[in-house]
């Protein structure tokens, strides 16, 4: 054996380097066991088969305790994490999903919430949805006090597939109601369902006798464009809604650059004779949302 000395004596093997520490073992065997002692200079170490294996024992006892700690942990951060998120919107208005949803209250200042959407549990979106709604009704209101916004569907709590929607999955969009006065020109907002108007602004069934009301329903989407926050992307209406509104709109010379915004987000949608569908862009921040 290269650089060691080997001495062979009764009952002991002594192990020697030159120019360093000499180093004894000696081996008994207790119970079926080998136990050994090694001495050398100023240390003294005993090792045994039986405590090796207990500690091997303890070793994989305290990796596995402490593997499940980790896992722990890291559901935990992920809880904390996710409850300290915002609300997300994943994928696009018609093939998405909502996270860690904003919920719109079910009655405030200038609205309130159809019972039937309260009923499906409908009134969640991006807070900046949720903002934009409240901005909207309560300019209105400030203008024209006794006026109520009815508020349609908006997105399940965490989005995805709304009945009677191919959008409303990535909580960006909202349906709201037309602002309707009676033959007195009195206020008349309609709780129970959305009331469809014709070219001349007159109502139909189940709901006759009501006229939609141009003046307040232009405030409503100036109010909707002009939001300092929220950005509208589009607003889902009839071809005699967007008409009517337009024609209003040209006829009180609002400004120009808040006309044509007007002509540019109010788009014709079939089945959109009865309410407002109000979409918002992306917001900033949200990479997981697609427009």
């Amino acid at each position: 054996m290269t650089g060691l000395h080997v001495l062979l004596l009764t009952g002991s093997i002594i192990i020697s380097r030159p120019s360093t520490v000499s180093v004894s073992k000696n081996c008994t065997r207790h119970n079926g066991r080998m136990a050994c002692t090694l001495r050398g200079g100023s240390t003294s170490r005993t090792h045994s088969s039986k405590v090796h294996h207990k500690h091997n024992s303890r070793s994989r006892h305290f990796r596995a305790k402490s593997k499940k700690i980790n896992n722990i942990n890291k559901i935990q951060h992920k809880k904390s994490k996710a409850e300290h998120d915002g609300p997300m919107s994943v994928g696009k208005p018609w093939h998405g999903r909502l996270r860690n949803a904003a919920r719109l209250a079910p009655e405030g200042k200038g609205y309130v919430i159809a019972p039937r959407t309260l009923q499906r549990r409908r009134n969640y979106g991006l807070a900046e949805l949720v903002d934009m709604v409240k901005y909207a009704a309560r300019t209105v209101r400030m203008r024209y006090p006794r006026s109520v916004l009815v508020v349609g569907d908006m997105s399940a709590r965490h989005g995805g597939r709304v009945l009677g929607h191919k959008s409303h999955q990535s909580g960006r969009d909202v349906d709201l109601g037309f602002y309707l006065v009676d033959r007195r020109l009195r206020p008349r907002p309609v709780l129970d369902t959305f009331v469809w108007v014709d070219s001349f602004g007159r109502t139909k069934e189940p709901h006759p006798g009501l006229r939609f009301d141009v003046e307040r329903n232009w405030a409503l989407v100036e109010a909707l464009l002009t939001n300092p926050i929220v950005r509208v992307k589009l607003i889902f209406v009839s071809h005699e809604v967007r008409d009517m509104l337009l024609k209003y709109a040209k006829a009180i010379q609002v400004p120009q650059a808040l006309y044509r915004r007007a002509e540019t987000v109010l788009h014709y949608f079939p089945n959109h004779g009865d309410h407002f569908h109000v979409r918002i862009q992306c917001p900033g921040g949200q990479d997981r949302c697609i427009p």
